[in-house]
């Protein structure tokens, strides 16, 4: 009775460690948080570390319970190493918290990065049968029909999600952009592949070909060149070795050069410049070459991971604004190697390297061996995955399901790569402290879910509420809310600066508050500041801030406002923003020498903005500069050709040049555009005599 006992529990936990598989790869690319803030990339990162440590909680309880010694995959110790400098680098980090959790728009700190390492631990020890390896993959492989059919309802014009990216392609499916979603199918290509030649049944094989013919559209729809450049990696890859045992040793070697010539070769292509990509393409290369300025300064330790976002602002090219606009922001390097080496630096980057080498060059041993077609047929699809990734992150970037299918698949490839040995349980008495260890441990595993992957869920939902709220201008709700956002998961400033908005807004619209207001925003930035310092955003909202207070309400904060400018452009020289920002506040205090000197450095830095040039103009102007302003309201103009403002600055500088046909003819123009433009009406009137 006892040994029955011992194999029913044991079953319970296989079966439980089977269904968390199943559903890490079916959920983590699927699931879509509605309700939240960040629709895609939080509530996957938190689903996939909560699946992750609970099915390491499995493994551990299982080890536990029936003494079987543990089986440590051949790449072990590159893992270690690389987790050891993730740590090193994380404590080293510019910012240790942000490293450590990530960046609120990806998440990809320390905490998930050793997931993943976790992740590749758990599948070399556990995938290593094939019945095993098959139905994860055969799950993860079934995901792309879902994948498919939402990608085509975006295609034809339907968004069930009523959600919006800003990529080229329409397709966003559950990934939430046309890039992201090309990567991920790009890697289920290979293993569509694989189970389609090892299919006996027609049914099924019918079912994959299908699956693999959406697959090869939806990449194309994409319209993004990562993906392309990795299906075709992955396929040929696939191709080259399904076929190596029919080729001799001569053209083995000519293949093998093959594939690394077009993978490498397909670079160019990749960033040529064309209809669609120029401005993408310029960008890469720019974002390339500062970010190997910031590794040439800090080699050893990088920056940490997830902070490329603190520090690119210290080196970005003003160009950039013209490829990716004043409202973006570069938090990845678009290249592994790149990424690697700024985060946790050389070091970092060769681990991770020699996790990789150790991966091909162990599955290509066990290829070697002439395997049954089946598994020859999963080893190469999972080695052809994971190089079309690595072809696809030399001019991207791994979002959750990519990095979570990579990581799984290549522990999946040292499974199957190392000898299967099953070993039968002995039916001993389980000891009490086994069992109070495996409670202990279901415990300290629950509780870690719930206040490091549950709580931030519920912080992000209830920021989402917030904004509903601040929408309708219903600002003490949303206040409410977005403190149940701080309550849950306080180290996200992005909460912190949300509330401090909200607090002034509150301010505006009943000023009698404002005295219980506006030192209520304050603390909240105060806040977001002490969590990231180096952020140089957080310093301008704090400079807006005190400005803001000074002139609506007569707070006595211009010197908290000069400084917190002074912060924000030491921590990104080149941002125009800032500039403009700077000189608006100096213009309106009546500093108009400093004024239009910020402003000018300001349309140097970026010349597409037509409201900064109406700023110059005016600050050129007051200074008695007409000529200067003059071309400075036409640049306004060619930029906002409609921009009343602009001709009624016109106007004034014409009239006090004495060239009073162009001053009306200029007033006029504005008056037409805006009958209420107070500034045009002044000038004709002065002009006319007439009301």
């Amino acid at each position: 009775m006892e040994r029955t006992g011992v194999f029913k529990k044991q079953s319970i936990l296989g079966l439980m460690q089977d269904v968390g598989w199943i559903l890490l790869v079916i959920l983590v690319p699927l699931w879509v948080n509605l309700w939240g803030k960040q629709p895609f990339g939080l509530p996957k990162i938190m689903l996939m570390r909560s699946l992750v440590w609970l099915l390491f909680l499995f493994a551990l309880s299982k080890y536990i319970l029936t003494r079987r010694p543990l089986r440590l995959p051949v790449a072990v110790l590159p893992v270690v190493l690389l987790a050891v400098v993730i740590v090193t680098t994380t404590a080293t980090a510019l910012n240790r918290q942000l490293s450590l959790w990530g960046s609120y728009e990806r998440g990809q700190g320390a905490a998930t990065l050793l997931t993943y390492l976790l992740l590749f631990l758990l599948a070399a020890n556990y995938l290593r049968t094939l019945p095993r390896a098959r139905r994860v993959l055969t799950a993860m492989a079934a995901v792309s029909a879902p994948l498919i059919i939402f990608s085509a309802a975006n295609v034809v014009g339907w968004n069930p999600f009523n959600l919006v990216s800003d990529a080229r392609s329409p397709i966003i499916a559950t990934l939430g952009r046309a890039n992201f979603i090309g990567a991920y199918l790009a890697i289920l290509t290979p293993i569509i592949l694989a189970l389609l030649l090892t299919t006996r049944r027609r049914a099924h094989r019918a079912g994959w070909a299908m699956l693999l013919t959406g697959n090869v559209i939806v990449i194309g729809l994409t319209l993004a060149r990562g993906a392309w450049l990795a299906m075709a990696v992955s396929l040929i890859v696939f191709a080259a070795l399904w076929h190596w045992k029919s080729t001799g040793n001569h053209w083995r070697r000519w293949v093998g050069v093959g594939v690394g010539v077009f993978a490498l070769g397909s670079l160019p292509f990749v960033l040529q410049p064309g209809r669609f990509y120029t401005a993408s393409v310029s960008a890469r290369l720019l974002i390339w070459q500062r970010t190997l300025e910031l590794i040439r300064a800090r080699p050893l330790l990088g920056y940490g991971a997830d902070v490329l976002q603190l520090v690119f602002p210290r080196v970005y090219p003003p160009e950039l604004v013209y490829y990716q606009g004043r409202d973006f922001f570069i938090d990845r390097a678009h290249n592994f190697f790149l990424d690697w080496a700024v985060t946790t630096g050389i070091p970092g980057l060769l681990a991770f390297l020699l996790v990789l080498v150790t991966f091909f060059v162990t599955v290509g041993r066990a290829l070697k061996q002439q395997p049954s077609r089946e598994k020859r047929a999963l080893l190469v699809a999972i080695l052809a995955a994971v190089a079309g990734n690595l072809a696809n992150n030399l001019v991207s970037f791994d979002v959750t399901p990519t990095a979570t299918a990579t990581w799984l698949l290549m522990g999946m490839g040292i499974a199957l790569a190392s000898p299967s040995r099953v070993r039968r349980v002995v039916g001993a008495k389980r000891a009490w402290w086994q069992w109070g260890l495996s409670g202990a441990l279901l415990v300290s595993v629950g509780a870690a879910v719930w206040l490091f992957n549950g709580r931030p869920l519920l912080a992000d939902a209830a920021a989402r509420t917030a904004d509903r709220y601040a929408v309708r201008g219903n600002w003490t709700h949303a206040i409410a809310a977005e403190e149940r956002a701080i309550e849950f998961w306080s180290v996200e400033p992005a909460y912190h600066l949300s509330l401090s908005r909200f607090y002034v807004q509150q301010a505006v619209s009943n000023p009698a508050t404002a005295q219980i207001s506006l030192p209520r925003a304050e603390s909240a930035l105060l806040a977001a500041r002490r969590l990231q310092p180096n952020n140089p955003m957080v310093w301008l909202q704090s400079a807006q801030f005190y400005a803001f207070s000074a002139r609506q309400f007569g707070s006595d904060t211009f010197i908290f406002a000069e400084e917190a400018f002074r912060r924000a452009l030491a921590l990104s020289p080149n941002n125009a923003g800032i500039h403009t920002e700077w000189g608006r506040f100096y213009l309106e205090n009546g500093n108009i020498e400093r004024a239009a000197s910020l402003l000018r450095q300001a349309v140097v830095l970026d010349a597409s903005n037509g409201e900064t040039y109406l700023d110059l103009g005016a600050a050129e102007s007051a200074l008695g500069r007409f000529e200067v302003a003059i071309a400075d309201y036409r640049e306004a103009l060619r930029i906002m050709p409609e921009s009343a403002q602009a001709y009624a600055g016109l106007a004034y500088c014409y009239q006090q040049m004495n060239r009073f046909d162009e001053a009306l003819q200029a007033a006029d123009e504005s008056l037409r555009r805006n009958p209420h433009n107070s500034l045009a009406i002044t000038v004709r009137q002065e002009i006319t005599g007439l009301p």
